[in-house]
């Protein structure tokens, strides 16, 4: 079958999954929003198959079927954007992109520096950053929507490349006027028997979970919560207390109120931030030079 849509319409079709939306693909390629519906309207046409699914309040769902061509349309790119440069005697990429998955806490912590040194390497190159809970960053990269992920080394599935990069053992996070805080160490048993705040996001919640079990502890949840912040904030007031990975290094959140951070004395399991890549997938020169950057901060 010969496919007659054109680049720049497969890079507006690749544009508009990344996004998720017509309007805001639209407003960042600077074309009109008919152009990209034309665009997307075109290669399903000539695929025979329903690439996207489109909802008022969701903007645009890539279909399942359409998530393995979205890959191979973006892989496509990739490889003419290559051959273009190569051709036209361009001996660099720093006029390109580069497409990152993070998870949601590593990002405010880690990614700041690495950017920092990523942009000194490679002049020129926009860093786009896509922050999510594992699954999702598993499912940017997975995609196509991320060249290469920053992230926790837990539920990854064979088909990525992993580097580890350095442990972020776990430790409990109590309210500053604790007693458990006059201790130099805690024990799960203690954080087990008191009202606890999960950090419950997808494979996180799991990981958190089987520390106490580990143990032969039950956890007493008192509140399910998706973010970060949100957790320690709720334990400096008082409501409970946690365990988390990611310390920041202060102990002052958002409200101002302090909390205390106290490691384990049992062995626990400790993940490891990591650099993920898909599996026999070439990484570009400004994907190597990001995964170079993250090896020498993060360590």
């Amino acid at each position: 079958m010969l496919i007659k849509t054109s680049l720049r319409q497969l890079h507006l079709v690749a544009a508009a999954a990344r996004n998720g939306s017509v309007s805001h693909t639209a407003t960042a390629e600077g074309v009109s929003a008919s152009s990209v519906l034309l665009a997307i309207d075109k290669f399903e046409s000539e695929c025979k198959t329903k690439i996207f699914i489109r909802q008022r309040s969701k903007g645009l769902i890539v279909t399942r079927d359409g998530q393995k061509i979205i890959r191979e349309v973006m892989d496509f790119l990739a490889d003419a954007e290559r051959f273009i440069r190569s051709a036209m005697g361009s001996p660099g990429e720093e006029s390109s992109e580069l497409h990152v998955a993070t998870f949601t806490t590593l990002a405010p912590l880690h990614l700041s520096a690495v950017i920092s040194g990523f942009v000194r390497a490679m002049p020129g190159v926009m860093v786009h950053v896509h922050s999510g809970d594992l699954r999702e960053v598993h499912h940017f990269l997975r995609d196509g929507v991320a060249d290469i992920a920053l992230t926790y080394d837990l539920g990854v599935a064979d088909e990525f490349a992993i580097k580890r990069l350095r442990l972020a053992p776990p430790y409990a996070i109590l309210p500053a006027d604790d007693p458990l805080a006059k201790k130099n160490r805690v024990s799960i048993s203690d954080i087990g028997a008191r009202p606890y705040i999960l950090f419950d996001l997808p494979e996180s919640r799991s990981y958190f979970e089987r520390l106490f079990t580990t143990h032969g502890v039950q956890l007493n949840i008192a509140y399910r919560i998706e973010s970060w912040e949100m957790v320690r904030t709720m334990v400096a007031a008082g409501m409970g207390v946690s365990v988390l990975n990611m310390r920041p290094r202060y102990d002052v959140t958002y409200t101002g109120k302090r909390v205390a951070c106290r490691y384990f004395v049992e062995e626990v399991q400790s993940p490891s931030i990591s650099i993920l890549q898909r599996k026999n997938h070439e990484l570009s020169k400004r994907a190597q030079a990001f995964k170079k950057v993250c090896e020498e901060i993060i360590k």
